[in-house]
């Protein structure tokens, strides 16, 4: 009996479009957890030395002494600027934040990234971030024919030079 009610609550559920529930409750146990986690770690950041990079780029730090920048997106932490600092930025904010282990560079805001050298005007070497949205984009143009009227076409363009 409780196999066939739960089977036919599965067959119910797969018939189902895009299933909505109302949210009745915060996921994250406050109801503005979110405002007091971006306050709680504004003031933490600043408590070590970070300065705010200024209302228009919110959640946007710069470590003056150490050349660190820093970028906060939710929990995840981008901190950039000499190789040589990074760890001493990283040991700063863990004094304050349950921060875990750097991990290598994978997806970020959508983007992949990876980083490369490259040699700029003069033969000066450089190393550069590359934040690649091809899998995103590609993603995109899959959701759109889903919803678009059956027999749309994307136009295939081969035609891309870098400027």
């Amino acid at each position: 009996q409780e196999v066939e009610e739960h089977n036919a609550a599965v067959r119910k559920w797969n018939t189902f479009r895009n299933p909505v529930t109302p949210l009745l409750k915060a996921l994250y146990g406050h109801p503005d957890s979110v405002t007091m986690w971006e306050v709680k770690c504004d003031e933490d950041v600043k408590s070590v030395g970070f300065v705010a990079v200024g209302a228009e780029w919110p959640s946007v730090y710069f470590h003056p002494e150490l050349k660190l920048l820093l970028i906060i997106y939710v929990d995840d932490f981008k901190l950039a600027g000499p190789e040589e600092n990074l760890e001493k930025g990283w040991a700063l904010l863990r004094t304050k934040l349950d921060i875990g282990p750097e991990g290598p560079l994978g997806m970020y805001l959508g983007c992949n990234q990876r980083r490369e050298q490259m040699t700029l005007h003069g033969g000066i070497p450089a190393n550069v971030m590359i934040y690649d949205m091809e899998s995103f984009l590609e993603q995109c143009v899959a959701r759109y024919l889903e919803v678009a009227p059956k027999g749309t076409k994307m136009k295939v363009q081969n035609t891309f030079s870098p400027r």
